[in-house]
């Protein structure tokens, strides 16, 4: 039992709970608002000016936008001069070059933004010593961590701008990349290893097409090649270019494969003028561009469980014929085909309803889950989820893991296997096995243990895990322990309490980790000691309730640290909530494991599930 005012916990959980319902427009799903975002903002300035130019229209729309998004981008500079992934973000070497770059191509910006921009400069001058492109060009490439096709993006559009140089040779510090690797049959990719994740291959396609165009570089062989399969991997992308002309449903990876496409000589192709229109459609009323479209499918499978919470029964939301419009909303987003040259073709989810949006684990993981917190599953549910849980099952790599996305061009640098989406597949599998048929059911069990095995490999020595998902701004690694140990830690207790036994070290060490690490005045940042934030604090108490509800498996000492542990924290939180300093988001998102950004419905979702566990043991 929590020793905690149960009074004030209602009150605090109704609270949430109103303000998630709030953050839903009416008969409709959670959509989510993702802020604008500088690095999108700033390469979608360039590749608008860039068609401008190209183009030569008499209209004014790309130069008006690119003139608008580059004011954005001088109003929205850190104080330091430089740029973020968020507007909460510390300025980075590849923002602040994208925004250096945009204030350099944007229409009329060098006279009206000139200051901004060699504030960038100054910026930049501080971190590496000068803007010589033979410095400056490896600090950008290792910002990115030896993904070549995004640092190639950064690369390219800064030669476009001029800042590596004015001359053709500025080219050299562009990586060459393999796109010829493009014109290979889909079953060949992951033979190929090309330097890029799966989601990253439209743009490894046109950079390295851009380079090849303007600067080729390796043997006769290898030119004449890449010469003869322009065409081929070009229609490779048109393939990859989802109906509205965006690429992974984000502006920020459709901007620079459209520059790469407009430096490769293609400015007037189709795939090219889509993604144009794309851009200009995406573009926000303020100026700017958000990083990717929100994920309402991943927002929406996460509410419907936390508005399913048995706690939440006195006040349920939605009502049950919304629930009923949400569960067929969900089903109707399910992909029944893989993207293109990606392999397994199977049924899972995307994180967004956006035509351009791939299958995920997560997205997949959590909509399985959120139609098991319905309940009464009919035909139709039953036909999904047997399609959901064979698309994890193929999705699961040797080791045992699961990676974030769907394996195509797969890198094991770039998309490896990640311990919660591990842990969240484990869930959704567990959630449907008693469904399953006989022959799926021993698939399952044999996953279960290869998955198992794999989150006892990961776990560092001192009980933690590593989050690929979130990250922390303040660590000198920029990960986030805290977010990987508590949502692994939502798995462990359920497959203890199935016998799995092996677990049980794990789960203690894990637990104890956070009971560690919790702070001072009783909240969890990323567990390096920065300051906490409403989003890590309350996953980490949902994930120690979690373990609390089944606390067999808990030394007896271990069980009291976590009951103080859980007031503690459930006291800070609720403080904030009756404070009213809440609900500003905190940027812990990493897109592509790369670029930040933060969600404004993060802080009520989180809340609302935690509470509402906490409700349960009150």
């Amino acid at each position: 039992m929590v020793r905690f005012d149960a009074q004030r916990l209602q009150a605090a959980l109704h609270t949430a709970a109103t303000a998630l319902a709030q953050c839903r427009p009416p008969a409709a799903p959670w959509q989510g608002h993702l802020p604008g975002s500088p690095t999108a903002t700033a390469a979608v300035v360039c590749a608008l000016s860039l068609a401008d130019t190209e183009w030569k229209s008499a209209e004014d729309t790309l130069r008006r936008l690119a003139r608008q998004g580059a004011e954005w981008l001088s109003h929205h500079a850190n104080g330091d001069g430089g740029w973020g992934d968020t507007l909460r973000s510390f300025s980075n070497a590849g923002a602040t070059a994208l925004a250096w770059a945009a204030l350099g191509l944007a229409p009329g910006a060098d006279e009206a933004l000139g200051e901004a921009g060699r504030a960038a400069e100054r910026w930049l001058c501080q971190k590496v010593g000068n803007t010589a492109p033979a410095i400056l060009a490896p600090m950008i490439r290792n910002r990115f961590r030896g993904d070549l096709a995004l640092a190639a993006g950064v690369l390219m559009t800064c030669v476009l701008a001029g800042r590596l140089g004015s001359d053709i040779r500025a080219w050299r510090h562009v990586p060459e990349l393999p796109f010829e690797r493009g014109a290979l049959p889909p079953d060949w990719w992951a033979m190929a290893r090309p330097p890029a994740a799966a989601w990253a291959m439209p743009l490894l396609l046109a950079a390295g097409q851009a380079r090849h165009h303007n600067l080729a570089g390796g043997c006769f062989f290898t030119r004449l090649m890449r010469e003869l399969f322009r065409t081929s991997t070009l229609n490779r992308l048109t393939a990859l270019q989802a109906e509205d002309g965006s690429f992974q449903a984000s502006p920020l990876l459709t901007a620079l494969t459209t520059i790469g496409l407009l430096a490769a000589g293609y400015g007037r192709h189709a795939v090219t003028e889509k993604g144009v229109d794309y851009l200009v459609a995406a573009a926000r009323a303020d100026g700017s561009w958000p990083i990717f479209s929100s994920p309402d499918v991943w927002l929406t499978a996460q509410a419907v469980q936390a508005c399913t919470a048995p706690a939440l029964s006195p006040h349920r939301l939605p009502a049950l014929n919304e629930l009923n419009a949400l569960r067929r909303w969900l089903l109707s987003q399910q992909q029944r085909q893989g993207a293109e040259g990606l392999r397994p073709a199977a049924a899972g989810w995307p994180a967004s309803a956006h035509p351009g949006a791939w299958a995920e684990t997560p997205a997949t993981a959590e909509a399985l889950l959120a139609l098991r917190s319905l309940g009464d599953p009919g035909p139709e549910v039953i036909q999904a989820v047997l399609g959901g849980v064979a698309w994890l099952l193929n999705v699961q790599n040797r080791d045992g893991g699961l990676p974030p996305r769907r394996r195509g061009w797969r890198q094991p640098a770039l998309e490896d296997s990640g311990a919660e989406e591990t842990a969240l597949a484990l869930r959704a599998w567990l959630a449907w096995l008693h469904v399953l048929p006989p022959d799926q059911q021993h698939r399952v069990q044999a996953a279960v243990h290869h998955a198992i095995r794999f989150l006892m490999d990961e776990q560092r020595q001192d009980g933690a895990w590593r989050s690929r998902h979130y990250g922390n701004q303040y660590a000198h690694t920029e990960e986030n322990l805290t977010m990987g140990t508590a949502g692994v830690l939502l798995a462990l207790p359920e497959l203890v309490a199935r016998s799995y036994f092996e677990l049980v070290e794990p789960l203690n060490s894990g637990v104890l980790w956070l009971v560690k690490h919790q702070n001072t005045d009783g909240s969890w940042g990323g567990g390096h000691g920065g300051p906490p934030s409403v989003e890590e604090t309350a996953l980490a108490l949902e994930a120690l309730a979690e373990a609390l509800q089944q606390p067999g498996p808990l030394l007896l000492e271990t069980r009291e640290q976590v009951r103080n542990a859980l007031a503690w924290g459930a006291n800070w939180l609720v403080q904030h909530l009756e404070g009213g300093n809440w609900t500003t988001p905190a940027p812990l998102g990493l897109q592509w494991g790369q670029f930040w950004y933060y969600e404004e419905t993060w802080p009520a979702l989180g809340v609302t599930r935690a509470l509402a566990k906490l409700a349960r043991l009150v």
